[in-house]
């Protein structure tokens, strides 16, 4: 149903492309006819829709920065505490040693406290050693299981991997 030349769906004026005009403010002018004003329109939409999508992904980011950076500064406290209280138990401890080596060694304090300390350090490098060894046979181990997870996936796509190119494998 027509009236005075605009298209009409059950007593509402439409706005060309289907669009029904709910509002008395809302122009519909250049819209009859016109299939490019339909178009500029979604595309405005899908404009606001994209701007609102990176605002949103924007904002995430910065809530997760800044839960990092929480969590960051929660960890470095909880490490300070508990590097205080390694250090405070080894002090005691050494401590206790040298009064015990002192008695030991016929009341000679410099020579128990000189013993303990010797122990301590012997003790620390002894473990720096051992956490530095294995250390080093993980990150070894991790490397070798990804470069052949690697050759793995290669001879999967390609048929052969990049050592039986370059002539290394039987």
């Amino acid at each position: 149903m027509r009236t005075n030349g605009k298209p009409q769906l059950d007593g509402k004026p439409q706005l060309g492309w289907g669009r029904v005009r709910d509002h008395p403010s809302q122009s519909s002018e250049g819209t009859d006819d016109d299939p490019a004003s339909g178009i500029l329109s979604g595309l405005g939409a899908l404009g606001e829709y994209i701007a609102h999508l990176a605002a949103a992904k924007a904002d995430l980011a910065r809530v997760r920065a800044r839960n990092l950076g929480v969590a960051i500064a929660a960890g470095a406290v909880g490490a300070v505490i508990a590097l205080t209280m390694i250090l405070s138990f080894w002090f005691y401890f050494l401590g206790g040693a040298a009064g015990g080596l002192s008695v030991a060694v016929g009341n000679r304090a410099w020579l128990g406290n000189l013993l303990a300390g010797g122990m301590g350090l012997a003790i620390a490098a002894v473990v720096a050693l051992l956490l530095a060894t294995r250390m080093r046979r993980s990150q070894r181990r991790a490397r070798i299981r990804k470069y052949e997870e690697r050759k793995a996936k290669q001879r999967v796509r390609f048929g052969r991997d990049a050592e039986q190119v370059a002539g290394y494998a039987d």
